[in-house]
């Protein structure tokens, strides 16, 4: 019911998964004071994790929100199902796989029409493959902060 001004101060890798539908009165204004990815509302029926991918569904679309994994390549699956319904994966959360040093490639979805800003920030390794032919409207400028390779129109 409180969370304190600060509280997550210096956590530059974190995310965070609050069940409240929205941020209760009894938390301070300053309590994300790091501007951390908050996903609201988040449950067992619309949280997904497989490999170290974690998943988020809100508004019936599939939103990645953080990698956790030990992975080198990922390949984005296109939907995810959760409690036998499937869910298109449409969106990479700002900050999702900031500092993953070790990852090397990744192949996005055609699916994904939206990334958040600082996506791959300080992946210093990575080279992202995209099926979209070009860069969609929908991925924000600072998407690929760290300036790292892409290929477009790449089929998996």
């Amino acid at each position: 019911t409180s969370i304190g001004d600060y509280a997550f101060y210096g956590c530059s890798s974190l995310t965070i998964y609050a069940e409240a539908p929205s941020k209760p009165n009894g938390w301070d204004s300053d309590w994300n004071y790091s501007n951390r990815p908050v996903y609201w509302g988040i449950t067992n029926d619309n949280f997904y994790e497989e490999d170290g991918l974690q998943f988020v569904v809100q508004s019936g679309k599939a939103i990645l929100t953080r990698y956790t994994g030990t992975q080198t390549s990922i390949v984005m699956p296109s939907t995810i199902t959760i409690n036998e319904t499937n869910y298109s994966v449409t969106s990479i959360g700002s900050y999702a796989f900031s500092k993953c040093s070790s990852l090397t490639s990744i192949v996005i979805p055609d699916s994904v029409t939206i990334i958040g800003s600082y996506a791959f920030y300080y992946c210093s390794s990575l080279t992202i493959y995209a099926e979209a032919p070009s860069k969609p409207s929908g991925w924000n400028s600072y998407w690929n902060y760290s300036n790292r390779p892409v290929y477009w129109g790449v089929n998996n």
